[in-house]
Order: C-alpha cells, then sequence, then structure tokens
C-alpha cells in the first residue's frame, strides 16, 4: 500500500513540474528589422501571356512540320523519359 502512495506522489509531483515549466513566463523574444528586400508578387497576366507565346510559337513551328524550330525550344541537356523505354539526353 505504500508502494502505491509513493507512486501516486510521485506521479503527482511530476504532473505539477511539468504543469509549472509549461506555463512559466514567455522567453524575451526581441524584434528585429530586417534590410532585407522582399520579392515582390509577380504579375500573372504576364506570365501567363509570355507562356502563351512560346506555346504559339511552337504550335506554329510543329504545324509547319520546321524540325530545326521546334528542337530550338529544347535546352542541349534535355532528358526525355518515356514509358518503358530508358531516359534520352540531348
Amino acid at each position: 500500500m505504500k508502494k502505491m502512495n509513493y507512486l501516486g506522489i510521485a506521479t503527482i509531483c511530476v504532473a505539477f513540474s511539468l504543469l509549472v515549466a509549461g506555463c512559466g513566463a514567455p522567453a524575451d523574444n526581441k524584434t528585429t528589422v530586417s534590410t532585407e528586400q522582399v520579392a515582390s508578387k509577380p504579375d500573372l497576366s504576364v506570365i501567363k501571356a509570355e507562356i502563351q507565346t512560346l506555346e504559339s510559337a511552337w504550335s506554329e513551328a510543329d504545324n509547319a512540320r520546321d524540325v530545326n524550330a521546334v528542337a530550338a525550344f529544347y535546352a542541349d541537356d534535355a532528358v526525355s523519359m518515356s514509358n518503358d523505354k530508358p531516359a534520352q539526353t540531348g
């Protein structure tokens, strides 16, 4: 019976110490002013217009079956990954 009382008292002490530690005064957070520049929000309408221009140019080159014009849209180190085939680089 005494063992049970010690265990109960120890449990209450641990719970109380955790409560006190958790409810302590908050740390002293000093506010610092950052001189770092923040990037402005991108203009989505401009980005959309750029993408549409590239897509239209690619479509025109593809419809004209101009291989050199279509190839110009790909990077020299491009990687093409097809299903069930090894990756092709270049």
